[in-house]
C-alpha cells in the first residue's frame, strides 16, 4: 500500500461490482482500476470478470447464488 497524507495508505488497486436487472434477467459489469493513473481513458478497457476479481481478493461475491446459471454469469466480461 501507498501512504498518502497523516499515514493514510491506499491500496494500489481498487475493483467496483455493478448488478443490474432487466426482465428479470441479471447484468453483471466488474472492473477493475489502478490509482496510479490519473486519467483511466475508457471504461471499457477496464472490464473484467467477477471470477477474476474473486481469485485476486479472495473474496467469494454472491455466495448464496450457487446456481450453474450464475456461475456462468460471474465468468462473462460485460460491456
Amino acid at each position: 500500500m501507498t501512504p498518502v497524507g497523516n499515514g493514510v495508505e491506499v491500496p494500489p488497486m481498487f475493483f467496483k461490482i455493478v448488478v443490474t436487472e432487466t426482465n428479470g434477467k441479471p447484468t453483471v459489469l466488474a472492473f477493475f482500476f489502478t490509482h496510479q493513473i490519473k486519467k483511466h481513458g475508457d471504461i471499457q478497457n477496464y472490464l473484467i470478470s467477477v471470477n477474476l476479481i474473486e481469485a485476486i481478493t479472495g473474496l467469494d461475491f454472491f455466495p448464496d447464488l450457487s446456481s450453474s446459471e450464475w456461475e456462468i454469469w460471474k465468468g462473462k466480461v460485460h460491456g
